[in-house]
């Protein structure tokens, strides 16, 4: 017991020191010259938590091979004489804790295990945008139109006339004009102020505790120039002296703008980052900076509503029933309802395990211009076998009430699991396919989905085999179908999976779009009718 103990408290060191490693940013990112940052902000939750996750399993993987494989550590040992001398002398009488030390503490000392840990971080922090993504959010905001309400102008106005300016030097529609730029600045800042105070933003304040100190500093270093500026500028258009005053005044004017923009591209950043971090989904991300003024554009969610995944739920149930009741001579009874009904579960749990996470989380959707995001395919997947896995063994616990029997039973019949991890994964993919989008294609819409179901029905046909094979090694207890009749089944629901549910996702926020587009119409024809 005291050796399970110890080598569940070293896993968990390696997972906080896993951790550790993974916040750092890429040495070659421009945001790794300041310590302050983290990668947990210059992305979103949840691509961020998936790739910490894989990050960490592949620490612990590699703790539990060199933990079957001890020899490995010796030679490890051997290879650096550094290393060697590093280890104190009670690590090496623990194997457990001796690859903690290795995994942790002294992974920079060896060279081929640092490098391979460098390379997949790098490779998991790119697949999760890091720092990317705040880059793009940041330069969505610049490009993004902005807008207040008349309440807050009037603060943003008195703000600026206690400040030393002129209630005329506010201007809110100017564009990239110094007084446009200038107030918007001035807005921001007094936004930001607010956050140590705000609970929604207490993680961030807490991560960056003098980021907006340092904004602040360089703000009321401006403040002085901008005044003066706009000061020489309101001069000029009085007096009309362009000739004497333009040149001068055109080059301080420029050099304001200057430092404004690169002082609000900071800022961009700073707020980019506090909603990366505090913000959960991208929906919250949007309501958050529309409230800072930001035109930001929600684009309606895709998802499957309950009334067709009820009706894919029927579907399979009716098929499995009636193919079981064709099997067995037209016979009918408890075991085959239940059997139909715990498979009919677990597809449209394969379904869900695909479609889901697109609905949610922007990592596992396919952008525009991107590549496939080929590891939330492998993600949905293995959810789907893993959830598939435990509906199986507790339909088989729920009948026999004997754990070791239902476990040898599920064992016989666990080469299911292949067709479930394979089915999300094809699900998931195609969900990402778009008629538009696609090099050369000719396929519109409708007879995009005919393409689909079949080249889902024939991506299946050799794993059906296969699993074929697989239960006719394992399975003792119970006689298997025919392989005909198991190959047409499977035929039949792959076809109808691939036809219906990509595009059931796709049209879902088309719908979503006109609902929107309808309610306001239907609005304003009740205000008139009124």
């Amino acid at each position: 017991m005291d050796a399970y103990v110890e080598i569940t408290l070293c896993a968990i060191g390696i997972v906080v020191y896993a951790v550790d490693r993974f916040n750092r940013l890429p040495s070659d990112s421009a945001l790794a010259a300041a310590s302050y940052h983290s990668s947990r902000s210059t992305t979103t939750a949840a691509s961020y938590y998936t790739a910490v996750s894989l990050y960490c399993a592949i620490a612990l993987g590699v703790y539990a091979f060199l933990l079957l494989f001890p020899r490995l550590i010796d030679r490890m040992v051997a290879m650096s004489p550094d290393l060697a001398e590093s280890v104190p002398a009670w690590a090496k009488e623990s194997p457990s804790l001796l690859v903690a030390l290795l995994l942790t503490v002294l992974l920079p000392k060896i060279p081929v295990l640092a490098s391979v840990d460098d390379w997949f971080r790098r490779k998991l922090q790119r697949m999760a945008a890091i720092p990317n993504e705040v880059r793009r959010l940041g330069a969505e905001l610049r490009r993004a139109r902005f807008h207040v309400d008349e309440a807050r102008r009037k603060d943003v106005v008195d703000t600026l006339v206690k400040e030393g300016f002129d209630p005329g030097d506010a201007l809110f529609d100017g564009g990239s004009t110094p007084h446009a730029l200038w107030t918007k600045l001035s807005l921001l800042m007094r936004e930001m102020e607010a956050w140590d105070a705000d609970p929604r933003f207490a993680s961030y304040v807490l991560t960056y505790p003098t980021v907006y100190n340092d904004l602040k500093d360089r703000y009321e270093q401006l403040l002085p120039k901008a005044r003066k500026c706009f000061g020489l500028l309101r001069e000029l258009a009085v007096t009309g002296d362009r000739e004497r005053l333009g040149a001068a005044v055109s080059a301080y004017r420029d050099d304001v703008v200057d430092q404004t923009e690169r002082l609000l591209k900071d800022v961009y950043t700073c707020i980019s980052q506090a909603v990366l971090l505090c913000e959960l989904t991208h929906r919250a991300r949007v309501h958050q900076l529309s409230g800072l003024g930001f035109e930001m554009e929600a684009t309606p969610p895709r998802h499957l509503s309950l009334n067709q995944l009820m009706g894919l739920f029927t579907a399979v149930s009716v098929v499995f029933i009636f193919g079981f009741v064709a099997m067995r001579g037209g016979r009918i009874d408890v075991q085959i309802l239940v059997r139909a009904l715990m498979i009919a579960t677990i597809y449209c749990v394969a379904v869900w395990c695909a479609i889901y996470p697109k609905s949610r989380w922007s990592f596992a959707r396919r952008r525009p211009g991107a590549t496939r995001p080929w590891g939330s395919y492998l993600l949905s997947g293995a959810l789907a076998a893993a959830v598939g896995a435990l509906i199986s063994l507790g339909v088989k616990l729920a009948e026999l009430w004997d754990m070791s029997a239902a476990w040898s039973l599920y064992r016989e019949t666990s080469p299911w699991g292949i067709i479930t991890f394979w089915t999300a994964y094809g699900v998931a993919f195609l969900a990402d396919d778009e008629a538009d989008d696609r090099p050369g294609a000719t396929l519109a819409a409708d007879r995009l989905r005919w393409a689909e179901g079949a080249g889902l029905m024939l991506a299946m046909v050799p794993m059906g085999l296969l699993v074929h094979l697989a239960l006719a090694e394992t399975v003792k207890t119970q006689p298997l179908p025919p392989l005909g009749t198991a190959m047409a089944l499977n035929a039949v629901l792959m076809f109808s999976i691939g036809c219906l549910v990509p595009s059931w996702y796709r049209d879902s926020s088309r719908e979503a779009a006109g609902r929107e587009r309808r309610l306001p119409a239907a609005a304003a024809l009740s205000a008139g009718k009124a």
